[in-house]
């Protein structure tokens, strides 16, 4: 199963949003220009 996912400036809850999506098998992350944290935090759950 994937999740499709699009974000914008949720650098504050990302981490825990994420890992609420552990069940998943793929995770597609799209951000719309973020210009806080939230892309660097989610590239720590890269495989």
């Amino acid at each position: 199963m994937s999740a499709v996912v699009i974000t914008k400036n949720e650098g504050q809850i990302i981490e825990q949003f994420l890992t609420q999506l552990s069940f998943v098998d793929q995770i597609v992350l799209v951000d719309s220009g973020s210009e806080d944290d939230t892309v660097k935090q989610a590239q720590q759950f890269k495989n």
